[in-house]
């Protein structure tokens, strides 16, 4: 969990004198731009479920000021593709699947506050996150049906298969 007396220093103190009283291992606040700085603050102030997300992806608090949102977003999904070929069960990759999840919307909803993002490179990166999302968990029942010999597959190709998600995909 993140400090309480961060995010206060956060939003309580908004001068260079409130720099002086934290910690040097969080200096790095220093490096935010004041768009960033006022998304954090705005952040803390008004959104319960987004600051709860800066306790469960720390990574992306602390890396606020030199983040490329677009290097974590594909981050994010490459992760997806790493688990998905690594043996998991299903309970683990609806868990992996599902902190991902998390992570993208919040890294999307950072950007979009902090206006480095239109909405629509917002849409398209929860576009991609959707279909990834889709691909792994199809890949893996079908997989798990030929493994179980209920599906027979002439190839590696899964080609023939449509998915049409309509509507919320979260």
């Amino acid at each position: 969990m993140l400090s309480d007396n961060l995010f206060a220093s956060l939003v309580e103190e908004n001068n260079e004198s409130a720099f002086g009283e934290i910690p040097p291992q969080k200096q790095w606040i220093r490096s935010l731009t004041s768009s960033r700085y006022q998304a954090i603050e705005t952040i803390i102030r008004h959104s319960p479920f987004l600051t709860s997300q800066f306790s469960a992806f720390p990574d992306i608090f602390f890396k606020l000021g030199s983040l490329v949102w677009q290097i974590e977003a594909q981050n994010t999904i490459d992760a997806i593709n790493l688990s998905s070929k690594s043996g998991l069960n299903l309970d683990q990759l609806k868990a992996v699947l599902r902190r991902n999840r998390r992570r993208l919307s919040l890294i999307a909803s950072l950007a979009d506050i902090c206006g480095d993002w239109t909405a629509i490179e917002v849409s398209q990166w929860l576009s991609v996150f959707a279909q990834k999302a889709i691909e792994t968990a199809t890949d893996y029942h079908i997989d798990l049906a030929v493994e179980k010999g209920l599906l027979k597959l002439g190839s590696e190709d899964r080609h023939g298969l449509f998915i049409l998600g309509m509507g919320k995909l979260g």
